[in-house]
């Protein structure tokens, strides 16, 4: 079986100030979700499934699902507030979708083999795309996983912070501790994150996760027992989110998953704020101009 690519574009925006997801970036128009599938499919990769927002649905259909659906199948599912494990009842007082872990478990019903999971405003790179198609492809183990692992230093913006996931792996390349880091970037030189007192120091060649997770269909099951205690143990009106970093983390310590780990050199490029758009464009264009891509990804 095809493994399938699920690609997460319910998010909100807020630091962007648009959604990002829908922007255009590419030579013709395209969004950076679009390079993914073009590589997807280059990686051998059967089907795509959008994880968008009820409101978003028509104008995603229109921009972005009908543009593609000629390539390669696509699908959408809706991340919605109230889509709960059973026996937890609603919720009156959530206003923000649930986290990057809920909106993986969200496809739970349209996925049924191996899946690769892949932010919408992330530009990960053939390489990885490649890497990963080969894991899902040659895996059969249900509570295997994998991680596409880059190096911070090719994972930063020039025109803010960012949050990342540093991941701790064995000597064979297991992950062992994955846990998030805020306020990641660059000042004179060294690269710094907040630890809430104060700043601490990062090696150029940390490993840190850009949600390029490969799964087999066993992770919603496992991701829905977490995802009952989260909800037993937050308060929702706190609009705290379950995150896939934290979700892996758990199931990791508790022997429930194991995780290889992938590394790349590959170059992020994404839009975390307003002011990237640019330099993605710059990019783009320069990549397109090297014969790595095609002006019109769907000529």
């Amino acid at each position: 079986m095809k493994p399938a690519l699920l690609i997460m574009a319910a998010g909100m925006g807020s630091r962007y100030g648009g959604l990002k997801q829908t922007d255009g970036v590419g030579l013709s128009g395209e969004t950076l979700m679009e390079y993914s599938i073009y590589d997807a499919l280059r990686a051998g990769f059967g089907e795509v499934v959008f994880i968008i927002r009820r409101d978003m649905y028509p104008g995603f259909k229109k921009s972005v699902m009908n543009r593609i659906s000629i390539h390669i199948p696509v699908r959408a599912v809706f991340q919605d507030i109230n889509d709960l494990p059973e026996s937890t009842g609603g919720n009156c007082r959530r206003t923000k979708p649930w986290g990057t872990a809920h909106a993986v478990w969200t496809a739970r019903k349209a996925v049924t083999g191996p899946f690769l999971v892949v932010n919408a405003d992330d530009f990960y790179g053939r390489e990885s795309f490649q890497k990963a198609g080969e894991f899902l492809y040659s895996n059969r183990e249900q509570d295997m996983a994998c991680l596409v692992g880059y190096e911070v230093k090719n994972t930063l913006s020039a025109h803010g912070a960012v949050t990342r996931a540093i991941c701790e792996a064995d000597e064979g390349h297991l992950l062992r501790n994955i846990i998030e880091l805020h306020r990641i970037r660059k000042e004179n030189g060294t690269i710094l994150y907040c630890t809430g007192k104060k700043d601490r120091q990062l090696e150029p060649d940390t490993t840190v996760s850009m949600n390029m997770w490969g799964f087999m269909p066993r992770i919603f099951s496992r991701l829905g027992e977490k995802f009952r205690d989260f909800l037993e143990n937050h308060d929702p009106g706190k609009q705290e989110e379950f995150l896939i970093p934290s979700a892996i983390n758990e199931l990791i310590h508790a022997g429930e998953l194991q995780v290889r780990v992938l590394d790349t050199p590959a170059s992020w490029i994404g839009m975390t704020h307003k002011e990237d758009r640019e330099a993605v464009r710059r990019k783009l264009a320069a990549m397109v101009a090297r014969g790595e891509y095609p002006k019109n990804l769907w000529a």
